[in-house]
């Protein structure tokens, strides 16, 4: 078996190869930047989080030495610190312990499930059978939560640069980039099409920090898939692959997007923080609806082709338009209250 420190710094010098690949400003350097976290996935479900911390490191050291502390810090912010995190927590397990059988003058045990000791799985420890393991909707609460720090990272480094605030420092680059005259013509069209510069600055300021964090958020949880289905292939799993279409999210999750829909209100540079924050929190509901959308479609179509047709064509509108968004995120809002998806289910065993 492959030691730890061995896959992990393995993970981090491919990891930080893929994220130089910046440096050829070609397109496909966009889609290798993007599989960046995957490495750091792969070491930290497969070895432990410690062989995780190990790539985020090497890969860290590699990138601020052969490059710039800057590309360094950006990596470390954006693709190591947390896969390290969540492959951590992603191992977490409780064993739950029978009950043991009442005495004729003993009282029954106090003890609640939350009082159960908390263990995780690494490459020399590994989780016993039949244990529970950190859910999902703990995982999607996560990453939400560094999605929104990294936006407040973000913000507190431009004002300290000196700029007012993200937005401001966002605007003025757009401005700077269409004032380019290869970009917009002398006569401000692009491509025979009138453009106003100053109105497509403002909707890139508030659209385009809330549409990249919460891809973010996305990618990083599909990365995670990816490497747990690689390491099952090669049978070097060390928890279960989870059930991504039957999870709940934490109650606070409801609060701090409460928060960002308040902050999101308030004028000036806090509303566009506040509306960042709250698209990046509305992606776990937006997975919990997609997870209601398809306890529908198996409740009402029996046969799997034809749900799966079904389901793909779902799809392809949702990505396509992208209307279909935001119903879907709060009808994984209402999911917490109405429980539709239980529901359903006994429904079908009656």
């Amino acid at each position: 078996m492959v030691p730890h420190w061995i896959a992990g710094l393995a993970a981090g010098v491919l990891s930080a190869l893929l994220f130089w690949s910046h440096a050829s400003g070609s397109l496909l350097a966009w889609f290798l930047i993007c599989l960046t976290p995957l490495p750091v996935f792969i070491a930290g479900l497969g070895w432990g989080a410690m062989s995780a911390l190990i790539a985020a490191l090497i890969a860290f050291l590699m990138l601020s030495s052969f490059e710039s502390a800057t590309a360094g810090l950006l990596y470390i912010m954006h693709f190591g610190l947390v896969p390290v995190w969540l492959s951590r927590q992603a191992l977490l397990y409780r064993v739950e312990t029978p009950a043991p059988l009442p005495a004729v003058h003993s009282y029954p045990s106090e003890a609640e499930d939350d009082d159960l000791p908390t263990e995780h799985a690494d490459d020399l420890h590994h989780a016993p059978a039949n244990v529970e393991w950190y859910q999902v909707g703990g995982l999607m609460g996560w990453t939400a939560i560094a999605g929104c720090l990294i936006l407040l990272l973000t913000e507190l480094s431009v004002i300290l640069m000196g700029y007012e605030g993200l937005s401001i420092a966002l605007k003025n680059t757009i401005m700077s980039i269409l004032s380019d005259t290869t970009v917009l013509g002398p006569d401000g069209t692009w491509f025979g099409i009138p453009v106003e510069a100053e109105r497509l600055a403002l909707l890139g300021v508030a659209l385009l920090p809330a549409i990249l964090m919460a891809s973010w958020s996305l990618l990083t949880l599909l990365h995670m898939w990816i490497a747990q289905e690689i390491l099952q292939r090669f049978e070097h799993t060390l928890r279960p692959m989870p059930d991504f279409l039957d999870f709940g999210l934490p109650p606070y999750l409801l609060w701090l997007l409460l928060g960002g829909v308040i902050l999101s209100f308030i004028p000036g540079e806090t509303a566009f923080l506040g509306g960042a924050l709250t698209l990046v929190l509305l992606v776990p509901y937006f997975l919990l609806g997609l997870s209601v959308i398809h306890a529908i479609s198996r409740r009402w179509i029996d046969r799997a082709a034809l749900r799966y047709s079904v389901l793909g064509l779902f799809y392809l509108i949702l990505v396509i338009p992208g209307w279909l968004i935001v119903p879907i995120a709060l009808l994984g809002i209402v999911e917490n209250w109405a429980h539709i998806r239980r529901k359903m289910a006994m429904d079908m065993t009656v």
